[in-house]
């Protein structure tokens, strides 16, 4: 029931950080266009648990306790 609650705390209201903070905002890295770059070129895909994605893709910790959040899991690792 509490992980179903949680779940419908993030559906319904506010819970994104105010300020939220990774550290880097600590550097400056100087700017360097990447003028000559051609983009297609580029590959974001990751190969992770057997299949190839077109992009790395970062889940945050929502793991079981109720039949919602079981839902969602196996949608997400579809």
């Amino acid at each position: 029931m509490r992980k179903r609650r949680h779940i419908d705390v993030c559906l319904s209201e506010a819970v994104q950080y105010q300020t939220l903070t990774t550290g880097l905002e600590r550097y400056r890295l100087p700017y360097n266009a990447l003028t000559q770059t051609n983009l297609a070129t580029i590959d974001l895909g990751v190969e992770f648990l057997g299949k190839r994605l077109q992009a790395p893709v970062l889940i945050g910790a929502m793991t079981g306790g109720s039949e919602l959040s079981g839902t969602i899991n196996r949608n997400l690792a579809a």
